[in-house]
């Protein structure tokens, strides 16, 4: 894979952070508490998303942090679904077909090597292109809420309780339960979204501008992030 086209959704991927940040920081606001701090690491090639309260002597504080690659993998993965004509049908088309081990990828060089290893790189009409754009901002809206709801449902406290009060390892049935709620809220108010803007956002496709379509397209970003 030309490591320019890395670059270039790397850049993007930034962009559209400083794009939506006012999105963001309206939902913070509106549903937050204490302060609040994004990291973006554009240098890591780790697959990761977290969020934590920090330690603090009298108010409360949190962050969020998520890794480029991260960004980049879901980027790849929606193109490799969306070289199938197959999925998504009448949305556009695909020039060849991507087939890729598993939807799983280890490690950043492993999916690279991947798709790679499959041939040469689809080439989408307008529509495949603009279909993969709003594929990929769900999937990015999808993990930044997804880490929000942590924060705004207690589970970074409980976190933070465990971890200095207690010394304590949370159980593994209850870090389930708390993703589980975060994943389950990122879906309600990202569908919310969707809705309202359903008919009036040109980057939705117009083939998507259904109720049921778009609860589809949810349930594709769901599984292309977990």
């Amino acid at each position: 894979m030309d490591l320019s086209e890395i670059a270039d959704c790397f850049s993007n991927t930034r962009k559209f952070i400083e794009l939506h940040s006012g999105y963001f920081d309206a939902f913070w606001k509106k549903n937050g508490k204490g302060i609040f701090a994004l990291s973006f690491t554009s240098s890591s090639k780790e697959l990761n998303a977290s969020a934590a309260r920090v330690r603090t002597d009298g108010y409360n504080a949190y962050y969020v942090s998520i890794t480029n690659a991260m960004f980049f993998v879901a980027h790849e993965y929606i193109r490799v679904f969306l070289s199938d004509n197959n999925v998504f049908q009448g949305i556009g088309t695909s020039s060849n077909l991507l087939v890729v081990p598993s939807i799983r990828a280890r490690s950043f060089e492993e999916l690279i090597s991947d798709i790679e290893n499959s041939g040469p790189l689809p080439s989408f009409d307008e529509n495949r292109k603009k279909l993969h754009y709003f594929m990929f901002e769900l999937t990015l809206k999808f993990v930044m809420l997804h880490e929000f709801t942590h924060i705004i449902h207690g589970h970074t406290d409980l976190g933070y309780e465990y971890k200095f009060d207690k010394q304590e390892v949370m159980p593994k049935l209850d870090i389930q339960t708390l993703e589980l709620d975060a994943d389950a809220k990122a879906i309600l108010n990202l569908r919310q979204e969707c809705l309202n803007r359903m008919y009036d956002d040109p980057i939705v496709p117009d083939q998507l501008r259904d109720e049921k379509k778009i609860s589809y397209c949810l349930s594709f970003c769901h599984l292309l992030s977990m």
